[in-house]
């Protein structure tokens, strides 16, 4: 069984894989002043509630984009079961190529988001990650990470739209609308933000796909996917758990180098 921690800028989600099938999936908020012995109990916790014992885990990984999380996580990980976590990073072997510039300073969460895609659905690929940011990943039909784009999440610009304008109220995106046009402020608000951002990823698809001179499959993940996604015209493979199975293939494409260097 395989211990995947995912730690993002505003959940960590801790899960437990055996077989390549999640078993226990736990998500909370990312907290940077927590320390190791509270994420060493909520493991614990997830593990009792599920009937995981720590002889049953014989592998860890751990995905983060907030680097004062990822020492924490890795001490909770081995207080808890006693196993040194794999981090991800651009120089650990992969399936696929990393053809961008200053690869070290690549996310460990596209890089997650990359490997799975590719093992699911195939090159040429763009992957929408929607979490605090937005993130577009594109890999080539060579099968080469080649880059793409970072814009601000869906709910991170709709705070700061509210946050910053005095007499805009607090909203809540709807899942259907049956029309662009807002009749009202909360209404306009609403269809500002989700036919903005489908009409904004839509263009982005086009606009990648022209420069590529042919079509990738589009493949969405994210917190914020469900609330866009649907609204977008383009066909988009939705997969919410695309970035834990892009770190359970990490873990087994790595798995030997990871095991002598826990001899």
């Amino acid at each position: 069984m395989l211990l995947a921690v995912d730690v993002g800028n505003s959940t960590v989600v801790i899960s437990f894989i055996k077989n390549n099938k999640i078993t226990a999936h736990d998500r909370s908020l990312t907290d940077s002043s927590e320390i190791e012995i509270n994420y060493t109990e909520k493991i614990n916790n997830i593990m009792k509630s599920n009937g995981i014992f720590s002889t049953d885990i014989n592998g860890s990984i751990i995905s983060s984009v907030v680097p004062l999380m990822t020492d924490v996580l890795q001490k909770a990980i081995i207080n808890s079961i006693g196993i040194m976590p794999l981090i991800v990073n651009s120089k650990l072997h992969y399936d696929f190529s990393i053809a961008v510039k200053n690869p070290e300073a690549l996310g460990s969460d596209r890089i997650a988001d990359a490997a799975a895609g590719l093992y699911e659905y195939g090159a040429p690929l763009i992957i929408a990650d929607m979490g605090t940011a937005t993130t577009i990943s594109v890999i080539d039909n060579n099968r080469a990470f080649i880059g793409g784009l970072i814009l601000p999440g869906v709910r991170t610009a709709m705070n700061a739209l509210i946050h910053n304008t005095a007499q805009l109220p607090q909203i809540k995106l709807p899942k259907y609308m049956d029309t662009i046009i807002g009749k009202d402020t909360v209404s306009s608000i609403q269809n500002g933000i989700v036919y903005g951002n489908a009409a904004c990823l839509d263009g982005l698809f086009d606009r990648i796909s022209n420069e590529l001179g042919y079509e990738p499959k589009i493949i969405a993940t994210g917190g914020n996917m469900s609330a866009i996604i649907p609204f977008c015209r383009h066909k988009v493979i939705t997969d919410k758990y695309l970035l834990t199975k892009g770190l359970s293939l990490i873990f087994n494409q790595n798995k030997e180098a990871y095991i002598n260097a826990q001899r």
